[in-house]
């Protein structure tokens, strides 16, 4: 840890929910800093150091100032809750970990976190001590001073540590009884809380204040009643083995939870009630959806998503019945995960059997136009806001509805097949499930399609030169040869569509076309098609009406050359 002054950096990252909140004989100021939302957990997490079972959580963040690494300090905490306990993990990155207490003394002189909850409780959990095992004490909830314990405490609290490379984590369960609540906890129950990780290299106490970073949730300063709360919301009731249709290429969490990685995946489902709510736990928070009620596409609730487990409300007031939900990732796999937790329905309510799926399949691999990069920006506005990209009016989404095939887009903005904006290109990327591993290899066998659609060579057109040697059209066919081989053979029934457009590769007089004809003459694939979406005046990325355009085109195409009615 490098020197520094004492230092404390609010979390700003809360949304408003509730502009007033009475919380066990105290109020939060939420009007400063609204309540954190933690969602009750259907199974309490086992108190060992690890953090398997912590998917249903809510968390936060914490991070240091901008002029300093987060390696030296930064924290994720996770919170949730269950009617008898609150459940805390943080997952701490410290570039030296550091902690010399005597269990029985003080844990101050050296990493720690420490928890302010409810009226006057305050826990400390120490990584490490000088015994080698976790240090915890407790003040507060009627315990008559500070009470050290190494190993076990008879307030009940567990707690669990493990160190990891450059860091620690802690897992602790706090029975509500601790804190001061002695009935059982209900939804909209709130405490005021404060999280606080401190970074302590030196047990000194002459030195560790001119030394010691802290980083906190809110300012500690004040009482209870000017902190931010908790506030406990339900957990999931409807359970994840209910009837789902998952759409793309997708994961499984270790709970077994479906995540969504690419864009236009998608949750469909067909509910009976008037209410419904979408329950998320996404990596990054930066995702965006479109949650479509019974097809009306014109206008779908817009889900803006936040980091951690959250509820999105989705539709209420619909007329009592059965209905249809579609939740179609709007953004690329770039923007992060997110994992779907369930569906929250009226009191009494159920999901019913999801639509069909339909019996076409069509798997698209391309770059930012596939992707449906800034097709909703203004035509003359920045293209970059992920407001913006919206995949469900891309082109590839488009011609699956106008066809009635099932849809999967394995794309990235910038991707080329020799050359990238990025050390990364196709060939290293298309045989993914998650995107972000390379180890993480897709099941081929599992879902095949019928029609597998390239776009490919925009972001090799514009970045070739920077390459030393700059590719001669033989290395340039070669690859594309060679990675239009590799989906051949996971796919030997499918057939392929080479295209190439909508923007300036695909203009008139450009080289690029002719490339993809020679490795598709090279090939010699009777199975394969060329189609161009050719470019006229337009030099961005294409927007809402190209798409259609496209769209147009290939529905045409594929009619065609799979006599499709």
């Amino acid at each position: 840890m490098k020197k520094a002054l004492h230092l404390s950096l609010v979390l700003t990252t809360l949304i408003l929910l509730n502009p007033l909140t009475m919380v066990l004989g105290s109020r939060c100021l939420a009007e400063e800093t609204p309540p954190m939302e933690v969602m009750e957990m259907s199974t309490p997490p086992v108190i060992d150091g690890k953090l398997d079972e912590w998917n249903e959580s809510s968390k936060m963040s914490l991070t240091p100032p901008k002029w300093m690494s987060k390696q030296d300090l930064s924290a994720v905490i996770s919170v949730g809750w269950d009617a008898k306990n609150l459940y805390v993990a943080a997952k701490v990155t410290d570039d030296k970990v550091f902690n010399n207490c005597d269990p029985k003394g003080s844990i101050y002189l050296g990493d720690q976190m420490m928890l302010r909850l409810g009226e006057s409780t305050k826990i400390l959990l120490a990584p490490t001590s000088a015994t080698g095992k976790p240090a915890c004490t407790l003040e507060g909830a009627g315990v008559d001073g500070i009470k050290a314990v190494a190993e076990k405490d008879d307030s009940g609290i567990c707690w669990a540590t493990q160190s990891r490379d450059h860091g620690y984590i802690l897992e602790l369960a706090i029975p509500f009884s601790v804190i001061g609540k002695k009935e059982p906890v209900k939804a909209d129950d709130t405490i005021p809380y404060v999280f606080v990780v401190y970074d302590r290299d030196t047990d000194n106490p002459d030195e560790w204040k001119q030394t010691h970073i802290r980083i906190s949730s809110s300012s500690i300063k004040g009482k209870p009643d000017t902190w931010p709360c908790l506030k406990f919301i339900p957990g999931i009731t409807t359970a994840l083995t209910s009837p789902v249709r998952i759409i793309g290429r997708t994961g499984l969490s270790s709970n077994g939870n479906p995540i969504l990685y690419w864009s236009g995946s998608s949750v469909q489902a067909r509910f009976e009630g008037t209410s419904i709510t979408v329950v998320l736990n996404d990596r990054k928070g930066v995702s965006f959806y479109n949650a479509i009620i019974d097809g009306k596409d014109d206008a779908p609730v817009i889900v803006d998503t936040e980091p951690g487990v959250k509820r999105y409300p989705i539709a209420t007031g619909l007329k009592p019945g059965d209905h249809e939900i579609l939740l179609f990732k709007r953004t690329e796999g770039t923007d992060g995960p997110s994992i779907f937790l369930g569906f929250v329905l009226d009191d009494g309510s159920k999901l019913l059997a999801p639509p069909k799926a339909p019996d076409r399949r069509i798997e698209f691999y391309g770059d930012s136009i596939t992707c449906g990069m800034g097709n909703e920006a203004p035509d003359k506005g920045d293209e970059s806001a992920n407001s913006d990209r919206n995949n469900y009016l891309a082109y590839g989404a488009i011609t699956c509805r106008e066809l009635n095939a099932e849809y999967r887009c394995i794309g990235r903005s910038g991707i080329g097949i020799i050359k990238s904006w990025y050390d990364l290109i196709m060939p290293d990327y298309w045989y993914r499930i998650n995107p972000d591993d390379p180890n993480s290899r897709n099941d081929f066998t599992k879902w095949t399609p019928d029609v597998v659609v390239v776009n490919l060579f925009q972001n090799d057109k514009w970045l070739i030169k920077k390459l030393n040697p700059v590719p001669g059209e033989k290395e340039i066919v070669e690859a594309y040869v060679k990675f239009i081989s590799g989906i051949r053979k996971v796919y030997p029934k499918a057939h392929i569509v080479c295209s190439l457009g909508t923007m300036d590769a695909a203009k008139e007089g450009s080289v690029w076309p002719g490339y993809v004809k020679k490795a598709m003459a090279e090939m010699n694939d009777k199975n394969m098609s060329f189609l161009l979406f050719p470019n006229k005046d337009w030099n961005r990325h294409p927007r809402v009406r190209h798409h259609r355009k496209m769209a147009d085109l290939l529905v045409a195409h594929l009619k065609k050359v799979m006599d499709w009615k």
